[in-house]
């Protein structure tokens, strides 16, 4: 809706200005996603990073895994954004956790290391995508959204696909 105001008018006149948006946004229900992150100024970014992202609300946010455990008990998110490396508990407990907890949540790890090793880790407990941070701008959308549409048949890593058998992410 686009609001204007006439000099002519003492009532402010509103009209309407139709916006085209695609399909798949007009289709999609609003997903609650949860942000864990121990750094404030990634965590502030990373929120109004996806608060201009349509279908997207932010519903909770954590600065390690014990307190992210406890509110996505109660707030029960679709989404969940782990840091890998937290104080107290590292993201691959936080996501078995919440995946006993919640196994119907999508997990993704963000990261800034650039290993392998700790994408195969993420898979193996629970994660659905494991993104880079170096990336993120570029590939996190594609992810939530892969996420969000059960469409998990890989892990992001570098800005490339990890193949994994079709069926082991859930």
């Amino acid at each position: 809706m686009v609001f204007s105001y006439s000099q002519n008018n003492s009532y402010p006149s509103y009209y309407y200005q139709r916006v085209e948006l695609p399909p798949e946004v007009l289709e999609m229900k609003i997903k609650n996603v949860f942000i864990v992150d121990d750094d404030p100024e990634f965590l502030r970014f990373l929120r109004e990073f996806l608060s201009d992202q349509p279908g997207l609300k932010i519903v909770g946010e954590a600065a390690d895994g014990k307190q992210a455990l406890e509110k996505i008990k109660k707030i029960k998110p679709d989404l969940v954004l782990l840091d890998i490396r937290m104080p107290g508990m590292n993201c691959f407990t936080a996501s078995r956790l919440i995946k006993q907890k919640l196994p119907q949540a999508k997990i993704i790890i963000l990261t800034i290391f650039d290993s392998p090793n700790y994408a195969d880790s993420a898979k193996e407990n629970g994660a659905v995508s494991y993104v880079q941070k170096s990336n993120m701008v570029k590939d996190l959308m594609p992810a939530i959204r892969a996420a969000l549409k059960n469409e998990n048949k890989a892990l992001i890593f570098k800005g490339k696909k990890l193949a994994i058998k079709k069926g082991l992410a859930k």
